[in-house]
C-alpha cells in the first residue's frame, strides 16, 4: 500500500461506516431529515431578512438570502461565527452597498435573534420539561428547570426593553437601537422556528421503538446545542453527541443513537 493510500485509510474506513450507518436507517426517516433540512435553511434566511428590515436597507430578498444561508452552511459547520460566517456577509453586503458598520449591525442583530430563539424555545423546554442533569456532565446544575424559568425571564425582560424602556442594546462594542415591539415578536418567531425544526430534523431519524417524546428530547437537544456552542468547537462534534446520549431517557440503549447522530451530521451540516 503506497503512503498516500495510508494515510487515506482512516477517511476511507469513517465514509464506509458512515454509509453503513445510514443505510441501516429507515428510507422515511432519511427522506423526512432531508426535507426538514431544507426547510431549516429556508427558515434560517429569515435572519438576514429581518435584520436587513430592521435597518430599512431594501436589498432584496434574494440578495439576503444568498448571504445567509451562504453565511450559516459554513459557521454551522465550522463554528465560531465571527471568523467565519461574518467574512462572507461582509464581502456580499460590502459589494451591494452597505458600510461596514451596517454590515456589522446586521451580524450583531442576526446574533440577537439567534439567542432569542434559543433562550425562548430552551426556556419553555426546560421549565415544562425540568428533569435532572446527569453529574457525568460536570455542569453545575441539578435540575434545567430554574435555567428555563431564567431563560423565559431573560426573554420578557426583552420585550419590556423594546416596549417600553427603549434603552440601546449593546453587545460588545456595538449598540442596537431596541426594534419595534413587532419586529421583536418577529425575531422571536423566526428563531424558535428556526430550533424547532432542526431539533426535529434529528428527531425523525431516532427510532420509534426508543420511545423517546419530543418534549424530553427537545430540552436534551438544546442543551446539548448550548453546551456545543460555548465548547467553540467546530459544529459543537462529540460534545453535542456527548449530551444527547447523556441526556437519554433511562432505558433507552445508547447504541440505537449512534446511527441518528451520524445520519444527522451528515444530512443537516455536511449535505
Amino acid at each position: 500500500m503506497s503512503s498516500r493510500l495510508r494515510k487515506l485509510a482512516p477517511f476511507l474506513g469513517l465514509a464506509v461506516f458512515v454509509l453503513r450507518q445510514i443505510e441501516a436507517m429507515p428510507l422515511a426517516s432519511i427522506t423526512a431529515a432531508v426535507g426538514l433540512t431544507l426547510l431549516s435553511y429556508f427558515v434560517l434566511t429569515g435572519y438576514d431578512a429581518l435584520s436587513l428590515y430592521y435597518m430599512s436597507q431594501p436589498l432584496g430578498y434574494g440578495r439576503s438570502a444568498l448571504a445567509s444561508f451562504l453565511g450559516y452552511a459554513i459557521s454551522q459547520n465550522v463554528g465560531m461565527t465571527l471568523v467565519s460566517g461574518a467574512p462572507i456577509r461582509f464581502r456580499l453586503y460590502s459589494a451591494w452597498g452597505l458600510s461596514a458598520v451596517e454590515v456589522a449591525t446586521v451580524v450583531a442583530f442576526n446574533g440577537l435573534t439567534f439567542w432569542l430563539g434559543l433562550l425562548t424555545i430552551a426556556g419553555i423546554a426546560f421549565t415544562i420539561g425540568g428533569g435532572s442533569v446527569p453529574t457525568a456532565l460536570h455542569v453545575p446544575l441539578t435540575s434545567l428547570r430554574p435555567l428555563g424559568i431564567l431563560f423565559l425571564a431573560l426573554v420578557l425582560a426583552y420585550l419590556a426593553s423594546c416596549l417600553w424602556i427603549r434603552k440601546p442594546i449593546r453587545i460588545a462594542r456595538w449598540e442596537l437601537e431596541p426594534p419595534p415591539f413587532r419586529v421583536a415578536l418577529l425575531q422571536l418567531a423566526v428563531s424558535s422556528a428556526d430550533w424547532t425544526v432542526s431539533a426535529t430534523v434529528l428527531w425523525v431519524l431516532l427510532p420509534r421503538e426508543a420511545g423517546i417524546g419530543f418534549p424530553h428530547f427537545l430540552a436534551a437537544f438544546l442543551l446539548a446545542q448550548i453546551l456545543g456552542l460555548m465548547s467553540q468547537i467546530p459544529g459543537g462534534f462529540g460534545v453535542f453527541e456527548t449530551v444527547v446520549i447523556a441526556l437519554l431517557p433511562v432505558g433507552v440503549d445508547a447504541s440505537a443513537l449512534v446511527g441518528p447522530l451520524v445520519a444527522y451530521r451528515v444530512i443537516y451540516y455536511l449535505f
